[in-house]
């Protein structure tokens, strides 16, 4: 942990700064040197993350000018493949790429927390104590999917359906699991109160077994079949732990309880709540559906807005401040905790890229 936690506190120091200016071409200034540490921390890691191998070897046998790319045998995304031929075109080394797809990711979670978040240093500080940061080290070609999506949030908020769903199919092409988040953009027009939150959660607990069955028939005739073939300890990988459900739970449960408080509250409060919704349902549905916890990772995306939009509602400043430290332990220490104990994100230890090539 010993790189990560000063990454940490450098990043949240440049976003604290970044938020206190107020000419927006210097906060965009601010940003890009706001991005480097976890950029570069991801640039020179080495074997870090599950799926380092076999995307090293991906970037090694695209860079010898390989024109036939795919994993697990099946196509690659046309997204990713071209950005990873673009980033080649300057070096084909693999830090590079890795750095370059860590840079995308990050620069448009920063920038869409930068334009909605009510607490812009906390959104960042959730981005690594979430684990979004990490789990980023893994799936690459969906965290990229996830924050052209996280992006689009902008759109909906403006009812801008166009671009929305224009941003939508750019994130298809680098993961098909984008095409979940065509509904979110009408989740604007529903209000989940406390009986049809109840229902939907209840629903999906209830249809859990079924739901199973039904997505794996559909799996099957998809590139992503093979995940059914796993073995168990490469299953446990992607199965939801217990800790999806606590996050998403609790968090649920306390926002309930401020936005209950609430007469009116405006669009921006409503969809962010509905997702939340949306995601407590998903991370019960791990205990029955584990390969869509895939889904899970554009909910958790979602955290990073909706805890701050959350705190907003708290006007005592002493309870906020009670509350948001209380969050902020939750998600830290069950994170650090499974990073240290269970080698969640295979990020522990870290291995320095040019201790290795």
């Amino acid at each position: 942990m010993t790189i990560y936690i000063p990454m940490i506190i450098l990043t949240v120091f440049l976003a604290d700064i970044q938020e206190r200016i107020r000419y927006r071409g210097r906060k965009i200034s601010i940003l890009l040197i706001t991005l480097l540490p976890p950029t570069l921390v991801a640039a020179f890691r080495y074997n870090n993350g599950a799926d380092y191998p076999m995307y090293f070897q991906l970037f090694t046998r695209l860079g010898n000018g390989s024109k036939i790319a795919g994993i697990e045998g099946k196509k690659l995304e046309v997204g990713f493949e071209y950005i990873v031929r673009l980033c080649q075109l300057v070096t084909r080394n693999q830090w590079f790429i890795f750095g370059a797809i860590s840079f995308i990711i990050s620069f448009l979670i920063f920038k869409e927390c930068l334009n909605d978040s009510d607490d812009y240093r906390l959104s960042v500080l959730f981005y690594f104590v979430t684990g979004v940061y990490f789990d980023a080290y893994n799936g690459l070609r969906q965290y990229i999917a996830v924050s052209i999506c996280f992006y689009a949030m902008k759109y909906i908020l403006n009812k801008d359906a166009k671009r929305y769903f224009l941003a939508v199919l750019i994130a298809f092409l680098f993961h098909k699991s984008a095409l979940f988040f065509v509904p979110v953009y009408f989740l604007q027009y529903l209000k989940f109160d406390f009986k049809k939150a109840i229902t939907i959660v209840g629903l999906t607990v209830l249809s859990g077994s079924g739901l199973f069955a039904i997505l794996k028939f559909v799996i099957k005739y998809t590139p992503y079949a093979f995940y059914f073939t796993l073995n168990s300890v490469e299953l446990n990988e992607i199965v939801a732990s217990q800790s999806s459900i606590l996050f998403f739970g609790v968090s649920t449960i306390i926002g309930y309880y401020y936005y209950s408080k609430e007469k009116e509250i405006d669009t921006k409060t409503q969809l962010l709540y509905n997702m939340q919704i949306i995601s407590l349902s998903i991370a019960l549905m791990t205990a029955f559906v584990p390969l869509i916890n895939r889904v899970l990772y554009y909910g958790m995306a979602y955290e990073l807005l909706y805890l701050p939009n959350m705190l907003k509602l708290i006007n005592n400043r002493r309870e906020k401040m009670l509350v948001k430290v209380f969050l902020i332990l939750m998600y830290g220490g069950i994170t650090a905790y499974g990073m240290i104990n269970s080698g969640w994100y295979t990020c522990i230890p870290y291995n320095f890229y040019f201790d290795y090539r």
